[in-house]
């Protein structure tokens, strides 16, 4: 295991999180011209840095919510949905 967390802090985009703390402004201008970096903590991934224009392209939803409805299979499933018209129950206060 300590084989593969080696090779992976010697990735471009690999930065051990004391280093990220330290060179904090690189590692920022790095993510807006390189892509994606990862901050390590005792070898292990912990956290991705992107740049503005990634994260928007990744947060941003494929499809409107009005459009994943449009497309859902079973459209033609006709629902019955009523409401129950029982009194709300009493409570004190």
């Amino acid at each position: 295991m300590k084989k593969h967390h080696a090779k992976i802090s010697k990735q471009k985009n690999v930065w051990q999180i004391q280093e990220a703390k330290a060179k904090f402004s690189q590692l920022v201008e790095d993510a807006n011209k390189k892509g994606h970096q990862t901050i390590t903590k005792q070898g292990k991934p912990i956290a991705v840095i992107l740049s503005k224009k990634e994260f928007d392209r990744v947060a941003q939803p494929q499809n409107s919510f009005l459009d994943f409805f449009k497309a859902a299979p079973c459209q033609e499933i006709e629902l019955d949905i009523q409401r129950l018209q029982d009194l709300p129950r009493e409570f004190d206060l």
